[in-house]
């Protein structure tokens, strides 16, 4: 009796459309045809999904799964959350104020060596975000995509961000400018803006939360119309 799994010919390339071969209920890493990534080689490896979020972080289309997220977030976020501790220790922060009152009277960094440590770790902070947010972004729309949701939702956090920034940015504008001066932020009444930031920043935290929710849900099974599911390819 045959007991391999039904042809299937649905499961189809996000870029090239052509049909994937499934082999041992998997998806090849890589599409025969175009060569797109589809999936990591090993899937419960931290750094091998870590890799693999840098090496699709100009890939839009196609889904990702949550191991992919986790190892991703996992690693940059640890890098980050050490480069921010470095940060306030040599700036004297919270985090040194207290070790010295209450642990050990630590001498502080002073003069130039401070300003040359600020400076390092500073540049260090802004080359981690600037590596970490293409591929981040890149990776959260895939796994829109893994679990059915489209680009849309990220857009709307990002419009409502906008305005809230925005709102708060022509606030403290209008609370600058000379008395009498005619312009648009003059005609804005002043109990206006407390509304205009915070209604778009609360639409900004549901909807953080619901894309939140979306990133940590299991994959849908089978293909849907961004893709084959990595996961569950035959079901």
């Amino acid at each position: 009796m045959n007991t391999q799994p039904p042809a299937t010919t649905d499961l189809l390339c996000p870029r090239c459309k052509g049909v994937l071969p499934v082999k041992d209920g998997k998806l090849p890493e890589n599409c025969p045809g175009c060569n797109f990534l589809l999936r990591a080689r090993r899937e419960k490896a931290y750094n091998h999904n870590f890799v693999l979020a840098f090496r699709k972080a100009w890939i839009w289309c196609g889904r990702s799964t949550r191991r992919e997220l986790l190892g991703f977030v996992t690693i940059m976020g640890s890098i980050g959350l050490l480069l921010a501790l470095l940060m306030d220790i040599v700036c004297g922060g919270w985090l040194i104020t207290f070790f010295r009152e209450h642990i050990y009277p630590v001498a502080t960094i002073s003069g130039m060596l401070s300003y040359i440590l600020i400076a390092i770790v500073g540049a260090a902070l802004l080359l981690w975000l600037l590596a970490a947010f293409v591929p981040f972004i890149s990776l959260v729309v895939r796994r829109l995509h893994d679990v059915g949701r489209g680009i849309c939702w990220l857009i709307m956090l990002i419009l409502f961000l906008a305005v809230s920034a925005g709102a708060l940015y022509c606030s403290e504008a209008a609370a600058q400018q000379q008395p009498g001066t005619e312009n648009f932020l003059s005609c804005v009444p002043v109990e206006v803006w407390p509304y205009a930031i915070i209604i778009p920043a609360v639409f900004s935290v549901v909807l953080g939360l619901t894309i939140g929710m979306f990133c940590i849900m299991d994959s849908e099974r089978g293909s849907n119309k961004y893709g084959p599911s990595a996961k569950y390819p035959l079901e």
